[in-house]
């Protein structure tokens, strides 16, 4: 008859969860004023809270962080095969409760080592005490640095990127009426296909115990973990480039004049008029590409709202980003029965600063850890910004052929934008130094340069509505 099944392995060797206690040791060998639990563990975690009562006699912080750390991985262990699917050979259930009774044990030398300190030497206050367990199982107080616990990351996404009130291009009028005068009349391709390449750091920012008497009411059932202050320092850069591209085609003026609108400079500033026998347009161009830059910085605190099966966390946040972009379009054709060509070429330099806050949420249902047969947590997150941009650039028009000439304007104005952003993903192996992140992105953003001609001034520059589709692939490295 089998006694103990083999479960799985670790760096610091086999753990096993016994069926039967009916030869497991007893965990009688640490004496201590906290109250100790006495439970069967088999002889890999015996050793390391053997390891631990050892470093609390000697007062060895170093070998007790060491021998709680391996203990934390053992934990961890146990919780993965509690969520796999019993079979005869082990009882996931007998996982589960042996994980609790190993965070019990932390929790009793943790209360150990807090009762004989300071063992002779002082410590620093923030240092002097190891805090209740977070939602991992243990919080480590002897953070050597501020990148023990920092996480990097790297995504890469590509989709949809779409401008519905793209403005259109050259006007057109009834010959000799000018009431009937309309712009706009021809409009380019208003989506196109981007990328976007993301990095992330963040680093946990200790600020000590919160005192017991300025703590706020326990209204969600937060964790324990709440009295520890800490927050989040969240740095990100992205680099966004974006192709608005489409094939060239005609376009029919069917007996009214063709105007091509001017940009304000240059010696038409109000454009051009093409004869309705000669208006068409042929071998029409387009394209407008994007490329962007941007950098934010933010401050977040995790709140956690429940540990059971399904754990829940909640990270609100504040923030301010800056970006720099530059949009180039061309628009262009040949008209005048062939013996005018025309062209309108654009740039826009863009420097913007967006205030913002959100908020991420984090949950790890049970299912769908057995549906995966791996820690599964499902991510969903949402930000406002308020965006100040300021703009530079130029617009011109240049024909040639049977007049060849050119006229330019400078740009130089200031906007604004609301923007809001969306987010939701799927993380496998969220505990591990390596996960990996699916998911998809959402925004709806009013930070589309574009360029307003009316023939009656100079060109300007309006934001206009932009809405964005991505799918995320994201890497998080844990230190």
């Amino acid at each position: 008859m089998l006694r103990h099944i083999l479960l799985g392995t670790t760096v610091l060797g086999f753990i096993a969860v016994p069926l039967t206690t009916a030869n497991a040791q007893k965990y009688s060998n640490v004496s201590t004023s906290a109250s100790m639990p006495s439970v069967s563990f088999d002889r890999n975690i015996q050793a390391n809270i053997d390891s631990a009562q050892q470093a609390i006699n000697g007062c060895n912080r170093a070998a007790l962080d060491a021998a709680l750390n391996n203990l934390h991985e053992q934990q961890d262990e146990l919780q993965g095969q509690s969520r796999q699917k019993p079979n005869p050979f082990f009882d996931p259930a007998a996982a589960a409760q042996k994980a609790s009774e190993v965070g019990n044990a932390m929790a009793a030398l943790k209360a150990k080592w807090n009762a004989q300190y300071p063992c002779g030497q002082a410590e620093a206050t923030n240092n002097s005490a190891y805090l209740q367990e977070d939602v991992a199982g243990y919080y480590d107080l002897n953070r050597k640095s501020y990148f023990d616990g920092a996480k990097f990351s790297a995504g890469v996404s590509a989709g949809h990127f779409g401008i519905p009130d793209l403005p259109g291009v050259v006007g057109s009028e009834v010959p000799g009426m000018a009431s009937t005068r309309q712009f706009e009349r021809i409009k380019p391709e208003d989506s196109g296909t981007g990328q976007r390449l993301s990095f992330g750091l963040e680093l946990p920012i200790d600020l000590g115990p919160v005192p017991p008497n300025i703590l706020p009411p326990n209204i969600f059932n937060n964790l324990s973990d709440q009295e520890q202050a800490e927050l989040d320092l969240i740095l990100g850069v992205e680099r966004t480039t974006t192709s608005f591209t489409q094939a060239p085609w005609t376009y029919s003026a069917n007996g009214e004049d063709t105007l091509l609108v001017g940009v304000g400079g240059g010696p038409s500033p109000s454009g051009y008029v093409v004869g309705a026998a000669n208006g068409d347009i042929d071998n029409i161009m387009y394209n407008r590409n994007f490329e962007g830059t941007r950098f934010e910085a933010g401050l977040g605190q995790k709140v956690h709202l429940q540990k059971q099966d399904s754990v829940i966390t909640l990270r609100p946040f504040v923030g301010l980003g800056y970006g720099h972009s530059t949009t180039e379009e061309m628009f262009g054709g040949r008209t005048n029965s062939g013996t005018l060509d025309f062209s309108y070429t654009t740039k826009i330099n863009s420097h913007s600063f967006e205030p913002f806050v959100g908020f991420d949420l984090s949950a790890r249902p049970q299912y769908l850890s057995k549906v995966f047969q791996t820690d599964v947590q499902l991510n969903a997150g949402a930000r406002y910004g308020y965006e100040f941009i300021n703009v530079d650039g130029y617009d011109s028009l240049t024909v040639s052929g049977a007049l060849n000439q050119t006229g330019m304007v400078d740009l130089d104005e200031n906007e604004q934008s609301h923007n809001l952003k969306f987010n939701t993903g799927v993380v496998f192996n969220p505990d591990g130094a390596i996960r990996f992140e699916v998911g998809a992105d959402f925004e709806r953003t009013n930070n589309a340069l574009v360029i307003m001609r009316d023939g009656t001034g100079p060109s300007y520059v309006s934001n206009e509505g932009q809405n964005v589709v991505l799918g995320t692939i994201r890497a998080t490295f844990t230190f």
